[in-house]
């Protein structure tokens, strides 16, 4: 039976939480040993997918305890439909979804039937600093918000990434545009340097998507990047290093 408690407004520093699973024993028994742990205050529970869709909409939760297989679907097609600041700690009888998890920024990754030393460990995290992000490859999909809520991108349809303020833009060879609040030096340490490369102080390129570099003004160089109408403006340094690298493609 799937269940919902009003949102409160007393004690707002708790994080709302929300129990998505399928099984209606492991749903009570997470909830009885929440009751061990004050910072949390659960909200509701729901059994499937399409009910916790429905959930996260009316409540609002901060944290989310999900099950990777439920009947209507996976935890994972529940993720498209947060919104960027719910956190998810995924709670599942099998370890080797353990990577995809982490690849999601899941905060934890909890083996049923839980310990309460480990959940503990897990709530712990939330107010902990995030580590940093692991270098990415070509094969990788970088798991990014998208508007309001979270997609993926794959790192070889990166054709370039902008920075604008306090935010980058990665334009993506399908047309589309993410913005996202990173700066550029994070994206020049994620991404793999032997694809990409910072032309200037405010773009970054994958090489291979170069159609040609014409020469510009005050000895500056247009780079011309495969179906992006807009020319990258890099210095004669970066010239220079372009045709050492695209001679090694």
């Amino acid at each position: 039976m799937n269940t919902s408690i009003p949102p409160s407004s007393k004690n707002t520093s708790l994080f709302r939480a929300l129990i998505i699973d399928d099984e209606r024993l492991a749903r009570r028994d997470l909830a009885a040993q929440l009751e061990e742990c004050p910072a949390v205050e659960l909200v509701g529970e729901a059994a499937d997918l399409s009910r916790a869709i429905a959930l996260v909409d009316q409540l609002s939760p901060d944290l989310i305890f999900l099950d990777i297989q439920l009947g209507d679907g996976s935890g994972f097609d529940l993720l498209p439909h947060l919104p960027v600041t719910v956190r998810t700690i995924f709670v599942t009888a099998y370890d080797h979804y353990a990577i995809r998890a982490f690849e999601v920024n899941a905060v934890d990754y909890l083996l049923k039937p839980v310990n309460l030393v480990r959940l503990h460990e897990a709530i712990e995290r939330l107010n902990a600093p995030p580590p940093s992000p692991p270098a990415l490859t070509s094969d990788d999909r970088l798991y990014v918000p998208v508007g309001n809520q979270s997609g993926f991108i794959d790192v070889k349809t990166i054709r370039r990434v902008s920075a604008t303020g306090n935010y980058t833009i990665a334009h993506t060879t399908d047309g589309r545009h993410f913005t996202i609040k990173q700066s550029l030096h994070e994206w020049e340490r994620r991404l793999p340097s032997e694809i990409f490369l910072r032309v200037s102080r405010s773009e970054m390129i994958q090489i291979a998507l170069i159609e040609r570099i014409m020469p510009g003004i005050d000895h500056h160089y247009e780079i011309k990047i495969k179906d992006d109408p807009v020319p990258v403006i890099a210095t004669r340094r970066v010239f220079f290093e372009l045709k050492e690298r695209i001679a090694h493609l």
